[in-house]
């Protein structure tokens, strides 16, 4: 990786988060630094003395940009409400057989939500069930009326990326030579629920390729994230049972 001087660090950190109306605080630029060690002292020394970088309150954007600070606040209201209607929904995930993993990506996993912005999904399933979980998944989430499909878009569930446990590491679709989106993308996943190793393992399968990107480890977010509960866990254990059957693997090859 080329390192770069926390000058151009900063700018680039900024100017990429600016393409989503999205100023950042001086902790989220050490948090997603851009191809530089994180380091809190030199950042706020830089902050201080750039005249390409604009400050309100604790937020900071590139200067010549528009003030963004008003949006990020609107938005990060309508994300509460975003968010409230994750916990709600949260048990579909944990209940579902062979998800392994359902994570909030995409503009909810930062707080910066419009109105008509939908909830974008990563969920991992295990090998060989992919499509299983997946049309179960989807008809629940239907009969619940919180599946995005057609018109109906804001505030509902999108079924956006699934995959399968084998198949962790995303320099597999990476655009190359150089995907700096889908690295942002992974450095700000948003567990919702499945297992915390499964999320260890993503991060381990793809903290050699995010090294491009970003000095420091993949970062580790668990803020959303919530335990299956034992009856929920003990449910999807009797379905995977019932699924896992010659019948079961018919069924995945059917859908596939």
């Amino acid at each position: 990786m080329k390192v770069l001087n926390f000058k151009e660090a900063v700018l680039a950190t900024l100017a990429y988060f600016d393409l989503f109306e999205y100023p950042l605080t001086q902790n989220e630029i050490n948090r997603y630094l851009f191809k530089a060690e994180p380091d809190a002292h030199h950042i706020g020394v830089m902050l201080k003395e750039s005249r390409k970088i604009r400050q309100r309150g604790s937020y900071y954007q590139l200067a010549e940009s528009s003030d963004r600070v008003a949006t990020r606040h609107e938005r990060e209201l309508i994300a509460k409400r975003f968010w409230k209607r994750v916990e709600k929904y949260r048990g579909v995930f944990q209940l579902i057989p062979f998800v392994r993993l359902a994570a909030v990506c995409n503009t909810l996993a930062l707080n910066n939500t419009k109105e008509e912005s939908d909830i974008d999904l990563l969920v991992i399933t295990q090998p060989n069930r992919l499509f299983t979980a997946r049309i179960l998944l989807t008809v629940l989430l239907q009969l619940l009326g919180v599946r995005r499909h057609g018109s109906k878009v804001a505030g509902r569930f999108c079924l956006s990326f699934f995959v399968a446990e084998g198949h962790l590491n995303a320099d597999e679709i990476a655009k190359k030579p150089y995907d700096i989106y889908l690295a942002y993308w992974l450095q700000t996943l948003q567990p919702i629920a499945g297992s915390k190793e499964v999320y260890e393992e993503l991060l381990k399968q793809n903290r050699s390729w995010l090294k491009q990107f970003f000095a420091g480890s993949p970062l580790y977010n668990m803020h959303h994230f919530k335990e299956t509960p034992r009856l929920a866990g003990r449910i999807q254990t009797v379905l995977e049972k019932m699924l896992s059957s010659r019948w079961g693997e018919r069924l995945e090859k059917k859908l596939a």
